[in-house]
């Protein structure tokens, strides 16, 4: 069973946050103790509806699927990098410890380029969670306002670079967010 909980962050930050965290029956909505004293009962609606959708399209086993075969990734293509460098650097074979820092120099840089890829799936995470928020509460109105204070409160960048966007954003960028919600009051 789902549930929905208070998160206390008020003794380490000023921001705002809800999340869907844990398997099983560990599996739990939080909710920031901040964003509870300060946002209105329906822009605290509109963000639940947009953590409970995580939970229905079953973001948290797709995001450990993706980054359990990134891992695997990683180390095979560090196995095979290992395997055709081994005598050319004086290692033995892939069994050798001799090896580790290439395995885990490989690894890693696969690792790297594979942030970008991660953070647009977040990315489209988060727009379905959004439209499903939407959907489910029709009140843009609060949606909106609920991503203008989260903004301003976690000093949130509103519109960023693509670049910035496409390499350290795992959300999209606030401008979206409220244009998407806005598209919908237009719908």
């Amino acid at each position: 069973m789902l549930g929905a909980y208070e998160w206390g962050l008020s003794d380490k930050t000023r921001k705002a946050n809800a999340a869907l965290a844990g398997l099983g029956a560990t599996r739990r909505i939080l909710v920031s103790d901040t964003m509870l004293a300060q946002y209105s009962d329906e822009e605290i609606e509109v963000v639940l509806a947009h953590e409970l959708a995580h939970h229905v399209h079953g973001d948290i086993w797709k995001g450990i699927v993706f980054e359990s075969a990134l891992i695997v990734g990683g180390f095979y293509l560090g196995s095979r990098v290992l395997a055709w460098w081994s005598q050319a650097l004086g290692v033995r074979g892939v069994t050798d410890v001799a090896g580790l820092p290439l395995l885990l120099l490989t690894a890693g840089a696969l690792s790297l380029a594979m942030v970008p890829v991660a953070h647009a799936m977040s990315r489209a995470h988060e727009r379905s969670a959004d439209r499903f928020a939407l959907d489910l509460t029709r009140n843009p109105a609060a949606f909106i306002s609920a991503m203008r204070r989260l903004g301003a409160q976690n000093l949130a960048e509103e519109d960023p670079s693509p670049l910035v966007q496409w390499l350290f954003y795992s959300h999209p960028p606030l401008r979206e967010r409220i244009e998407a919600a806005q598209a919908f009051s237009n719908r």
